[in-house]
């Protein structure tokens, strides 16, 4: 009897065991999924095919602190956001759209991500369209 005893403690004690290294991984596995929501960016984030039609300009710089002297040519949306433009030179070699007042469609692929001037400063921008075609209007 003393050795059912001892065999049925031993099982109890590697069903115990392996039940706790269970939980455990259930927990593991389950805080990093969280973790990979958590950073991962929202659907919005993606990079979106756009076509958009405004005026030419310096972009603005967010907030009420002091606006530098440097101008980030940009594109102000006719719905009064801005866009910052990449490759805006290898689609405007001679710069004759590369100029404020300048009325124009881009169309390209919408990349939400922030732009700091030279001074560290923000500027406001809805986000950033690397262009696939520029054309005056």
């Amino acid at each position: 009897m003393t050795k059912m005893i001892r065999s049925h403690l031993v099982l109890i004690s590697l069903a115990t065991i392996v039940l706790a290294a269970g939980i455990g991984l259930g927990v593991f596995y389950t805080s990093n999924i969280t973790q990979v929501a958590q950073t991962s960016p929202p659907l919005t984030q993606y990079p979106t095919p756009i076509v958009v039609t405004g005026e030419m300009t310096c972009l603005p710089k967010i907030g009420t602190g002091p606006q530098t002297l440097e101008c980030a040519i940009g594109l102000q949306a006719d719905d009064d956001n801005y866009y910052a433009l990449r490759d805006l030179f290898e689609h405007d070699p001679d710069y004759s759209l590369s100029q404020t007042g300048i009325r124009v469609e881009v169309s390209g692929i919408l990349i939400q991500e922030e732009m700091l001037g030279p001074d560290g400063n923000q500027y406001d921008i809805v986000g950033v369209i690397s262009i696939t075609s520029i054309k005056q209007l």
